[in-house]
């Protein structure tokens, strides 16, 4: 796969695809990666391949792999894990991935950069996720704006891998054991294709700069009403992106 989270430099490079892909969203500068699942069709596995063959038929009514993978700014996959049965919901099906793991047990630090993903995952320091609630305040809901805009990105990988590959339009009818390589392989074509000086879709470099977000302890405008203990015990991180938003003024954009 494309990029590579495991050394600053790498982590600058892949910063620098959201900065492209959004310019002036302040979320930018420090997003490595954007998350999700998507569900792969596959024929009905057979007992010789798994001892659970019903663990692969979804809810959406047919079997499938929860794929689960990370993509840059410009749409190319920085990771993928294939292995997850397709009734397994997206959170679950990232924590068994290895590059969970290794957030999760302190053996990838990513500093101050961090991957973003929808409400399906549990928010960390190295996983942002939207506020949840159906009523939130007005720091929060521009949170979940710029967050949403970088999140897009991976939906919109799908869609381009989904769109270009015939074989994923209906069930792989290929075995179990090779049907998650399979789908490894599209996303290593879908990243060539993307790298290639023919290909159109090839997003410009953005003129805009957007300041460095540090740690900070300073409070939102709107006061310590904002958040609750557990805001901050679940994710520091995101109360200080918060406040840092709220702080420079910005607010989700009027729909009028």
């Amino acid at each position: 796969m494309s990029g590579n989270l495991h050394s600053v430099d790498g982590r600058t490079a892949l910063s620098d695809t959201f900065r492209a892909a959004v310019p002036g969203n302040p979320l930018a500068s420090h997003t490595v990666g954007a998350l999700d699942g998507i569900a792969i069709r596959i024929r009905g596995p057979s007992v010789t391949e798994t001892s659970k063959p019903a663990e692969f038929f979804g809810r959406k009514g047919f079997f499938s792999l929860n794929v689960q993978a990370v993509c840059d700014g410009h749409c190319r996959f920085i990771y993928a894990n294939t292995a997850a049965p397709g009734s397994m919901h997206d959170s679950a099906a990232w924590c068994q991935s290895r590059l969970a793991k290794q957030l999760e047990s302190g053996a990838l630090n990513m500093l101050l950069h961090f991957l973003i993903g929808d409400d399906a995952f549990t928010v960390s320091d190295s996983l942002l996720a939207p506020w949840s609630g159906q009523v939130l305040s007005v720091e929060k809901d521009a949170f979940n704006f710029y967050l949403s805009q970088l999140r897009q990105t991976i939906e919109r990988a799908f869609g381009i891998l989904h769109a270009r590959w015939g074989v994923l339009w209906r069930p792989i009818q290929l075995s179990l054991r090779t049907s998650g390589p399979l789908v490894g392989a599209l996303m290593k074509l879908h990243n060539y294709i993307i790298d290639s000086p023919h290909e159109d879709a090839t997003l410009a470099q953005a003129a805009d700069d957007v300041s460095d977000w540090v740690p900070s302890t300073e409070q939102c405008q709107g006061g310590p009403r904002v958040f609750t203990a557990r805001d901050h015990t679940t994710s520091k991180r995101r109360v200080e992106l918060t406040c840092m938003i709220d702080n420079a003024g910005l607010r989700r954009p009027s729909s009028k």
